[in-house]
């Protein structure tokens, strides 16, 4: 085998790339040149490898890996701080450098010439042992040098722990030193706290001293104050400020420990005598301020009655001049006051009594304040206090005085002055048409006038003296007397008394029952106009008290005279009946009960009402004609929740008995306008006066001597229209009571513990229209009574001062009494055949007899029934009370009729059964009435 000569060791290896040489394949060289075992093919297979991984081809490939590893590279280039840092790393990096030159000095080891291959083992052996030598030089270069780089990092990380070890060292004695620091400071600390704490008990203590040396020091300057001769000094808050220091001071000297005070005694007399002084000063000045404005008040009214009267000569002179004989001067005059009169006191009169005054509100509010709030503390307290509640007490009642005594002659006159002006004018208006009487007119007014003075007098009064919740203890100020209510009240009485004074003998002349009613309405309707505001408006109460026992008194008069007492003559047509029932029937005989009571109602209401009432028409008319006319009459919702009871068209109204319309005019003006209790009483008295006029009219109608001749049953039916219309009087009377007790209940409920009206009692009020349809609705459903027993006046109406006590029962007594007789004389009438046979059917029976009975009897009904029927017709208005004269005729009559059909002889003709002859006999009624 041809091998190559041995190069030598520092020889260049020549290279394989610069040969010309066509390479052998491994197959190819060991087929012909030397065959090689396995052992040997694999050794030339690495070194195949080998060649292929550092030929020409791979040398691109491993550049950016030599040049990762080279010194230009800047991840090598690391900073010597950062070495020194860390130790392990610099360690770290130098192995990973040894490597990499390693990696180096392998990959340039002297490889074969291509040229000129190894062709012998010798020159194979020189070469690897050649390589072998070169990669022992440079592992043993790079083991050297990784080892310096293992004992350098050692040497680094040994330092760092010696200067670890020092480090804790002196973090121990850092610590030690601390604790020490803060073992010797808690101490100072202590003793600087105790300090501190004794500072400030001794701060708080000059504090109290330097506070309770005050209450001595405050003397001097108080008495400085009080004796100062400036009188506007008391307006300053200094003055305020002042009185509020002295009450301190002197509660100071009256507690412990300064009550035990050597000298606290004289100087606790002397803070008395200094509040004293205070309080004198602030009442003073008070008086003094009320009386100076009272004088320019008086001045500047007087200045304005001289203007007045100029401007009013004035004007007189030019309506003289320019009036003619029909009468223009005096409309002109009355336009004029009418003018004057919309907003009662003139606008100067007002500024001047009013207005002004309110500007020392701000001046001798605080002052009055300081009084109130010393009375009502010293009241409420059981502490010691400067003064008792009496002397403080004392003073605001001299205040409260002089305010009554400067205010009433000027309010007095000017009030006054006007009363008379509206009087005079009403007085001149008489002979002209007015809506109203002038009675009324002048009551409205002069109310009206008196109630505006009494609500700005209140108010005005009020601001002056009022509590204020912001000062005065509110449970203090109610717990003291009502003097101070007393006072106020009785003033302002004496101002509403002028009104009554002047209104008084007017009401006593007045004899037109309507036109007090209406006077007392005025009056309560605008006292009342603002609801029940206090103070002030119950200072009118005695004006309606005037009116309204005017009012009472008169009614009872016409209930004796009118009612009672009433006196039948055919002159005045009081007996044309029924001549007075037959015009109305032709005249409304088609309408229904709507039309009869009047205009029609609204849609919306009727459809309201037709839904609650079961029926269009109840009884005599009474309760049904307030429905309509309640809704004709108002427009406004909650004027339709009110009706009017007592009340007819006047067409209807005249098919009555004079004495039943007094009465229902007399209880529709006493409605909702006196006390419940007073109406009662008047109510009971005059329905039992209707029912005394009634029978004395009846027996009168008999007896008159014009018109058609009665007969006893047409009194009776003449009564029974009557008590029809009375017994719905009773109930509306029911209905108007319960709504007074409603109120007084509402009244006790929202006012618990408060005093009702003085002397006015509960007020009958209008009724409610849904009480009304009740009251319609229980009255007239049940069809097998006469009479049904109103459920408010059983079930609601407990007390007996709200319900009419025996008048219900009497009437109800009265008109079954009355049916009773009517039934029985018609029955008998109809039934008189078959009585005279059942009489002598014992001794003259026959069955001829029999036969002309029956034609008699039917003869009787076919005659008798209608008549009596067309009399109910037109008598009776109640188609209840209709039914219970017909069943008691009808009842009468079966049964007659039954014992008849008994004694029927065995030969007789056939003749109706019972049953049949009460169905004939109904019939017959039937012909005429609507059953």
């Amino acid at each position: 085998m041809y091998a190559p000569p041995m190069a030598q060791p520092n020889s260049q290896v020549p290279s394989m790339m610069g040969s010309s040489a066509r390479p052998l394949q491994l197959d190819q060289w060991a087929n012909t040149k030397a065959p090689l075992t396995s052992s040997q093919r694999a050794s030339v297979n690495r070194l195949a490898e080998w060649l292929h991984r550092n030929s020409s081809d791979s040398k691109p490939q491993q550049k950016p890996q030599h040049h990762l590893g080279s010194p230009s590279n800047p991840d090598n280039t690391a900073d010597p701080l950062e070495s020194n840092k860390d130790p392990v790393s610099n360690g770290t990096a130098a192995i990973g450098t040894a490597d990499h030159a390693n990696a180096k000095s392998i990959d340039t080891l002297p490889l074969p010439d291509a040229g000129a291959p190894l062709a012998s083992a010798q020159s194979f052996l020189a070469w690897y042992t050649q390589l072998t030598e070169s990669i022992t030089s440079s592992t043993h270069t790079s083991h050297r040098q990784a080892l310096q780089r293992i004992s350098d990092t050692t040497s680094t990380a040994e330092n760092l722990l010696a200067q670890l070890e020092v480090c804790q060292v002196n973090v121990s004695e850092l610590r030690a030193g601390v604790s020490f620091v803060q073992d010797s400071s808690r101490g100072i600390r202590e003793q600087a706290q105790s300090l501190l704490d004794s500072q400030t008990h001794l701060d708080t203590l000059a504090e109290e001293v330097a506070s309770r040396l005050s209450f001595f020091t405050l003397l001097p300057y108080a008495a400085n104050m009080l004796s100062s001769p400036d009188s506007s000094i008391v307006y300053s808050q200094s003055f305020l400020e002042l009185m509020d220091q002295l009450d301190m001071a002197l509660l100071f000297l009256q507690q412990e420990p300064a009550k035990s005070y050597r000298d606290a005694a004289l100087y606790r007399m002397r803070y008395s005598h200094c509040v004293t002084r205070a309080a004198t000063l602030a009442k003073m000045t008070v008086v003094r301020d009320f009386r100076a404005e009272s004088e320019r008040t008086g001045d500047r009214l007087k200045g304005l009655e001289s203007s007045h009267r100029s401007s009013n000569a004035g004007s007189k002179g030019v309506v003289e001049a320019t009036a003619d004989a029909k009468g223009k001067a005096r409309e002109l005059t009355d336009s004029a006051v009418n003018g004057a009169a919309e907003s009662a006191l003139t606008k100067d009169a007002l500024d001047i009594l009013f207005v002004d005054a309110e500007h020392q509100v701000s001046k001798l509010r605080p002052l009055i304040f300081e009084l109130q709030k010393r009375a009502s503390n010293t009241a409420a307290s059981s502490a010691p206090t400067a003064s008792t509640a009496a002397e403080f007490e004392s003073q605001l009642q001299e205040c409260r005085m002089a305010w009554f005594q400067y205010r009433r002659p000027h309010l007095f006159r000017t009030l006054l002055q006007r009363i008379v002006e509206v009087e005079t004018r009403e007085t001149n208006r008489r002979s002209n048409p007015l809506p109203l009487h002038p009675l009324v007119e002048y009551a409205r007014a002069g109310t009206d006038l008196v109630r505006s003075i009494l609500q700005k007098e209140h108010n005005l009064y009020q601001q002056f003296f009022g509590a204020d919740k912001s000062g005065v203890d509110t449970d203090a100020v109610l717990s003291q007397p009502k003097e101070t209510d007393a006072a106020l009240a009785a003033y302002l009485a004496e101002i509403a008394e002028m009104l009554a004074a002047r209104l008084r003998p007017k009401l006593l002349k007045e004899e037109n029952l309507v036109v007090l009613a209406q006077t007392s309405a005025a009056i309560s309707d605008t006292v009342y106009a603002n609801g029940r505001e206090g103070l002030w408006t119950r200072s009118l109460q005695t004006l309606i008290n005037e009116a309204q026992s005017r009012l009472i008194a008169r009614a009872q008069v016409v209930v004796s005279s009118d009612i009672a007492n009433f006196s039948a003559s055919e002159e005045r047509g009081d007996l044309e009946f029924p001549e007075r029932i037959k015009t109305y029937k032709a005249t409304f005989g088609s309408l229904d009960a709507n039309a009869d009571s009047g205009p029609a109602m609204p849609t919306a209401a009727a459809g309201r009402v037709q839904g609650q009432h079961r029926r269009g028409r109840s009884g005599a008319g009474l309760l049904d004609a307030a429905l309509p006319t309640s809704h004709a009459a108002s427009s406004s919702k909650a004027q339709q929740e009110k009706v009017e009871l007592f009340t007819l068209p006047a067409p209807l109204l005249a098919t009555y008995y004079a004495p039943i319309e007094y009465m229902l005019e007399l209880l529709f003006n006493l409605q909702a306008r006196v006390p419940a209790s007073d109406f009662r009483r008047v109510a009971i008295a005059a329905i039992d006066a209707g029912l005394t006029s009634i029978s004395a009219g009846s027996h009168a109608l008999l007896k008159r001597t014009k018109g058609d001749s009665l007969e006893r049953e047409d009194g009776w039916l003449f009564e029974i229209r009557q008590l029809e219309l009375l017994r719905e009087t009773v109930v509306s009377a029911e209905l108007v009571l319960k709504q007074a007790q409603d109120q007084q209940i509402a009244g006790s409920e929202k006012e618990a513990g408060t005093a009702s009206q003085s002397g006015a009692g509960t007020t009958a009020a209008l009724v409610d229209l849904s009480s009304l349809v009740a009251a319609i609705n229980s009255l007239w459903t049940n069809t097998g009574r006469l009479f049904y027993p109103s459920t408010i006046a059983a079930n609601v109406l407990s007390s007996t001062q709200f319900d009419m006590g025996p008048c219900s029962s009497n009437v109800a007594s009265k008109l079954q009494a009355l049916i009773e007789q009517v039934s029985n004389v018609w029955s008998d009438s109809i039934i008189l055949p078959l009585r005279v046979y059942i009489d002598q059917s014992g001794a003259e029976a026959s069955a001829v007899k029999f036969q002309s009975t029956y034609q008699a009897f039917e003869t009787c009904i076919e005659s008798i029934i209608p008549e009596k029927a067309g009399k109910v017709m037109l008598w009776v208005e109640d188609q209840e009370v209709q039914r219970l004269i017909v069943s008691g005729v009808t009842a009468k009559t079966d049964q007659t009729y039954a014992r008849f059909h008994e004694m029927k002889p065995g030969d007789a003709g056939e003749v109706d059964a019972v049953s049949r002859m009460a169905e004939r006999v109904k019939a017959e009624w039937g012909k005429v009435l609507s059953l």
